[in-house]
């Protein structure tokens, strides 16, 4: 998956340290970035810009430290190869390789370091956009953040099911004659992601959406992605 991956969507290429940081900036998230052992990167983005959430391949070819002092939203970082080691202020750490997730919550600085191999699928959701879909769910005002565990283990088969989907839109992404060229299908595709995120993935609003609606099951994200396929252009 990994050479197919937003393959055509919009990419920056660059072996500049600033001019990579300056990119990032510009799509996912402020950082400094210190390769190992190298004064240069080879850095491949290709991101999507969509109205609820940013989506895309990242990778930077060397090993490095990137150091997020400022989380202004959320992101959702998943190796397709080589390994990621994330570290947080507070003690936390969330090491992941192909087959897990991370996730990062607003307001929590942190610190990434990269395999020289990590090439990774990452979304960016709006704190705005997250609590919107939280209280559209719930039916009530969402008062205080939404804070994620930091780590979603994909060998759960609704786990798995979610990831599917961000799959889905790695291979549709800006294909001629592709599922995104549907307006509404694009629009589905995005709820299904963060609505999806927010009820596989334990937070601190996870026991109030569990009273609300009930679990989900683990057949709703496969049935909603064959109602994509076969009707794109509706809205359900």
């Amino acid at each position: 998956m990994t050479e197919l991956a937003f393959g055509l969507a919009p990419e920056v290429r660059t072996t500049d340290v600033d001019e990579a940081a300056d990119a990032l900036g510009r799509v996912y998230v402020a950082a400094e970035l210190t390769p190992i052992d190298t004064k240069s990167v080879n850095m491949q983005m290709n991101a999507l810009q969509l109205p609820l959430l940013t989506a895309g391949y990242l990778g930077f070819g060397v090993d490095i430290a990137i150091r997020a002092d400022d989380v202004t939203a959320y992101y959702i970082d998943a190796p397709l190869s080589g390994r990621a080691v994330s570290r947080w202020r507070d003690g936390g750490l969330v090491e992941t390789t192909t087959g897990s997730v991370a996730i990062f919550t607003p307001g929590t600085p942190c610190v990434l370091d990269w395999s020289d191999d990590c090439g990774q699928v990452c979304l960016k959701i709006s704190e705005p956009q997250m609590r919107w879909q939280l209280e559209a769910m719930l039916n009530r005002p969402v008062r205080k953040r939404i804070t994620f565990d930091r780590q979603l283990n994909l060998s759960t088969t609704a786990a798995n099911d979610w990831y599917h989907l961000v799959r889905l839109l790695a291979r549709e992404a800006w294909q001629p004659g592709g599922l995104l060229n549907h307006q509404l299908a694009v629009g589905n595709l995005q709820l299904l992601l963060i609505q999806g995120l927010l009820q596989i993935q334990p937070h601190n609003y996870t026991e109030a959406l569990t009273e609300s609606e009930g679990p989900a099951s683990d057949a709703v994200a496969k049935r909603a992605i064959d109602l994509m396929h076969a009707h794109p252009e509706t809205p359900w």
